[in-house]
C-alpha cells in the first residue's frame, strides 16, 4: 500500500478518535479530571469487529469507522503514535484457560500480549495490576476493573506520555483573584510566541487556547472559556479544534483590542525588537481521573454490548456467549514548570451472556423390577375388581 494510503487511513483514525474524545469531554463537569480517548478508542475498536448485530452497529457508530475497518485502523494508528518517542502504548489480552478464543481475532490484535487468567480472581488481578505498573511506569498501579470469578475475558490499553519542555517556565507563588482567591499557589511563567495564542468560537462563546510546545512532538494546549462557559463545552471545543481534520477553526488573536479574549490582555511596553511579545502565565498541575465507561455506554457505543440476555462476540468465540461485564479508566497528568508527565490505562472486562433456554422441571421416576402386586378400581365408584401379585415377569417374545 502507497504512502498517501496509508497516511490517509492513519488520518481517518485520528479524526475519529478525535470525535470520540470531544464527545467524552463535553460530559465534563468542572470537577478536575483527565481522561484518554485514546486509551478506549483501539478497545471499542478491537471489540466491533467480532461482535454482531445490534451491538456491532453500536461499536462501529462510537468508533466513527465500520466495524470491519477497526483493527487495521488500530493497528495504523498505534504503530503511527509509537513512532514519537515521548509516547508509549501497550495493548493486553488475557482470557479464561476454559474460554475457547478465536486465534484469528487474537493474531489481528496489534502487538497484543495474551496472557491466561488465573482461575484464582485475587491472584489474577494481581498479575493485571503488574501489567498496569509495568507499562505505565509506576505512574498507575491498578487495573481500572476489578475481576471475579465469572470474568472470561480481559481487554486493556495502557498509555503514557512523557515530555519536557522545548522552554521550560519559572515557576513562583501566585495570588489571584477569582475561585483559587485566599490561596497561594505555584504559578509558572514565561515568554511565549503570539502565534501560540488562538480564539477558538463555541457555543458558549470564545475560548482562548495556548500551546505550550514541547519536545518530541508534543504540544499541550491549554483551553480558557468565559467564566460562565460549561466546563464541557470548553473542552470540547479545544479538542475539536486539533487533529488534521479539525471541526473547530481558530483565529489569531486581534491585538488591536485591550481584551481580544478570556484570559487575554493587550497592553504597550518598551521593548528593543519591533515585532510584538507575549507571556503565558498558568499554574502546575497534577490531575486524575476515574470513570465507569458503562455510565456512559450510548457515548461509547457499549450499551447493546453490555446486555445480558445474549452474547454479542462470536467472533472472539463462537462457543461461549459473551457480554461486556465492566469497562473503566483510570488516568493522571502532571503540567510543571519542566515539563508533562500522563498516563491512562483502559480495561474491558467480558463474561460469559445469560442465554435464554426452556424451563426445567423435576421428573419422578418409579423402577417396578422386582415383583409386586396389583389391584383393579373401578374409578367411578372406588370398587376393587381384581387384584394379584406379580412374582415373574413375561418374557419378551423373539
Amino acid at each position: 500500500m502507497d504512502g498517501e494510503v496509508v497516511d490517509e487511513a492513519i488520518r481517518a483514525a485520528v479524526s475519529a478518535t478525535n470525535r470520540l474524545t470531544a464527545r467524552w469531554a463535553a460530559t465534563c463537569d468542572g470537577r478536575g479530571t483527565v481522561l484518554s480517548g485514546l486509551g478506549v478508542w483501539p478497545l471499542l475498536a478491537a471489540i466491533a469487529d467480532p461482535a454482531s448485530g445490534a451491538a456491532r452497529a453500536e461499536l462501529a457508530r462510537a468508533t466513527g469507522l465500520p466495524a470491519d475497518e477497526g483493527l487495521d485502523a488500530t493497528r495504523r494508528l498505534l504503530a503511527a503514535v509509537d513512532d514519537n518517542g515521548a509516547v508509549h502504548t501497550a495493548l493486553g489480552l488475557w482470557t479464561a484457560a476454559s474460554l475457547p478464543v478465536n486465534p484469528d481475532w487474537v493474531a489481528r490484535l496489534p502487538g497484543v500480549a495474551h496472557g491466561v487468567l488465573d482461575h484464582v480472581p485475587a491472584r489474577a488481578q494481581a498479575a493485571l495490576d503488574a501489567w498496569v505498573e509495568k507499562e505505565t511506569d509506576g505512574l498507575l498501579r491498578r487495573m481500572p476493573i476489578q475481576v471475579d470469578a465469572a470474568t472470561l475475558l480481559v481487554l486493556a490499553s495502557a498509555l503514557t506520555v512523557r515530555t519536557q519542555w522545548e522552554q521550560r517556565f519559572q515557576s513562583k507563588p501566585w495570588t489571584v483573584t477569582g475561585p483559587w482567591a485566599g490561596r497561594e499557589i505555584t504559578g509558572l511563567s514565561r515568554a511565549t510566541s503570539v502565534d501560540d495564542l488562538s480564539i477558538a468560537a463555541s457555543d458558549d462563546g470564545p475560548v482562548t487556547l495556548a500551546t505550550v510546545r514541547g519536545r518530541d512532538e508534543i504540544n499541550v494546549v491549554l483551553a480558557l472559556g468565559a467564566r460562565d462557559a460549561r466546563p464541557g463545552t470548553v473542552l470540547s471545543t479545544a479538542v475539536r479544534a486539533c487533529g488534521p481534520a479539525a471541526e473547530v477553526t481558530t483565529e489569531p488573536v486581534d491585538l488591536e483590542r485591550a481584551q481580544p479574549g478570556p484570559g487575554l490582555t493587550v497592553r504597550e511596553i518598551r521593548a528593543h525588537g519591533a515585532q510584538p511579545t507575549a507571556r503565558l502565565q498558568t499554574v502546575a498541575f497534577t490531575v486524575g481521573g476515574q470513570h465507569n465507561l458503562l455510565a456512559h455506554a450510548e457515548l461509547f457505543g457499549l450499551g447493546a454490548a453490555a446486555d445480558r440476555s445474549t452474547g454479542h462476540f462470536p467472533g472472539i468465540s463462537s462457543e461461549v456467549p459473551l457480554r461486556v461485564q465492566a469497562a473503566a479508566q483510570d488516568a493522571t497528568a502532571t503540567f510543571s514548570a519542566e515539563g508533562f508527565v500522563a498516563a491512562a490505562v483502559t480495561a474491558m472486562g467480558m463474561t460469559a451472556a445469560a442465554v435464554m433456554s426452556s424451563r426445567t422441571v423435576r421428573q419422578l421416576t418409579a423402577s417396578f423390577d422386582r415383583p409386586f402386586g396389583f389391584v383393579a378400581v373401578d374409578r367411578s365408584t372406588g370398587l376393587v375388581l381384581v387384584c394379584g401379585w406379580v412374582a415373574e415377569p413375561q418374557r419378551y417374545p423373539r
